[in-house]
C-alpha cells in the first residue's frame, strides 16, 4: 500500500507504513433513507510514523499526489 503512494522516497521506512483496511458503502439517491442504489464508495486507508517532523509536508504532499483525498486522524506523542 504505501509503495504505491511512494512514501518510501520521502524517507519513510517500510515498516513504519501498512494499510489499514478497506470499506465499500453504497450511495443511496435519498441518503439515510432506503432508496435506489446510485453508486458505491470504496476507501482505503494507510497507517504512517514518521519520527521527524520535518518529513511531513512531503509526506503529505506525496499521498496527496498519489491521490489522497483525505488525510486525517493525526496523533503527535514523544
Amino acid at each position: 500500500m504505501a509503495s504505491a503512494a511512494g512514501v518510501e522516497g520521502c524517507g519513510i521506512d517500510e515498516k513504519d507504513s501498512r494499510p489499514r483496511g478497506c470499506r465499500c458503502n453504497r450511495k443511496r439517491a435519498e441518503p439515510h433513507r432506503p432508496s435506489a442504489i446510485v453508486g458505491y464508495r470504496a476507501s482505503t486507508g494507510v497507517t504512517i510514523r514518521c519520527g521527524d517532523v520535518g518529513k511531513l509536508a512531503n509526506v503529505i504532499d506525496t499521498l496527496v499526489g498519489a491521490g489522497a483525498n483525505e488525510i486525517g486522524r493525526h496523533q503527535f506523542s514523544w
